[in-house]
């Protein structure tokens, strides 16, 4: 086949070629790397995600307590479980008061209410004892709830100081009450 094109035109659509071809492999190499990008974009992810964990665990590492710590931690363990089995021993010796109290507080009547119970472990020179004071609405209240504490039976004697007869209402008093 001829070409009948003058030589200048010839030189022009060769150079057409060459620009068209350009472009045609400018964009399949664009669209090669951009395919790979979001192709990657996963595994990317996952270890970046990775990454951040293991440095997570690293500043975990470095705060936990060292092998020196850890056996001082130990030592503290061991002399506190001493000390609660030393504790543990001596219970059979120990009275429970919180049924007396929860008692005591069945027995008060509304116009008696009891502000303070303390509990006094038994001595050479003293019962076992529970102290209560409070406040009653008036005398007849007070008597009559120190009468009920004394007739309860847990109770060997209940001593009232003269101090809380003195006034016939609003009385502060102080019962001292010998356990059984």
């Amino acid at each position: 086949m001829m070409n009948l094109l003058p030589p200048e035109e010839q030189k022009e659509l060769g150079r057409e070629r060459l620009r068209r071809f350009l472009v045609v492999s400018g964009l399949a190499v664009s669209l090669i790397f951009f395919s790979g990008a979001i192709l990657m974009l996963p595994a990317y992810l996952a270890l970046e995600f990775r990454r951040a964990g293991l440095e997570r665990n690293l500043s975990i590492s470095k705060k936990a307590p060292l092998a020196e710590e850890v056996g001082a931690i130990e030592a503290s363990i061991r002399d506190l479980n001493f000390k609660l089995s030393l504790w543990g021993e001596s219970a059979p010796e120990r009275r429970q008061v919180a049924g007396p109290v929860d008692r005591i507080l069945k027995l008060a009547p509304e116009a008696v209410s009891v502000r303070n119970i303390f509990y006094e472990a038994a001595s050479k020179t003293n019962p076992e004892r529970v102290t209560l004071k409070g406040k009653a609405g008036n005398r007849a209240a007070l008597l009559g709830f120190a009468d009920a504490l004394e007739k309860s039976g847990i109770f060997k004697e209940v001593h009232s100081p003269v101090s809380n007869l003195l006034k016939e209402v609003d009385v502060d008093f102080s019962l001292i009450l010998d356990l059984n």
